[in-house]
């Protein structure tokens, strides 16, 4: 057993390939079951394509922006930066475009996690939604 965490703690690709794959997870789940929640957006791209798809009303078009607006930093990262890092980069592209499509899909088909944690109900049972929590949570998730 120590021979197999041995030789995989010395394989640099398939620690960095394995962090990118868990690491694009968690940021397309921050992104869509808790920051759209409540309608706050990420920065950069992904914050760019958030507004976009929520202006057109149309959540699968996240994802279809952050795939053409990453492409050319793309190219600017296989130019300027390192090969390894450019494909890593491209196949975090990629999975963050299948990923955040199929989030959507499944919160479109009445999936969320943190829905019921959206909204608590106090003792006058009003319905009273708190945002700087979600904001935390995504914040820290994304």
């Amino acid at each position: 057993m120590n021979k197999f965490f041995g030789k995989l703690k010395n394989n640099r690709l398939l620690i960095s390939t394995l962090g990118m794959i868990i690491g694009t997870t968690i940021y397309c789940f921050g992104i869509v079951f808790v920051l759209d929640m409540v309608e706050f957006y990420a920065g950069g791209v992904t914050g760019i394509a958030q507004i976009f798809a929520n202006i057109l009303g149309v959540p699968y078009l996240k994802s279809i922006i952050i795939g053409v607006v990453n492409l050319p930093l793309f190219i600017m990262g296989w130019k300027g930066v390192s090969k390894r890092f450019a494909v890593l980069s491209l196949c975090s592209i990629i999975l963050q475009v299948g990923i955040t499509a199929l989030f959507d899909y499944l919160k479109l088909q009445g999936f969320n996690p943190f829905r019921d944690l959206a909204t608590y109900y106090p003792a006058d049972s009003s319905n009273v939604s708190n945002p700087l929590v979600f904001a935390l949570f995504g914040g820290a998730l994304t």
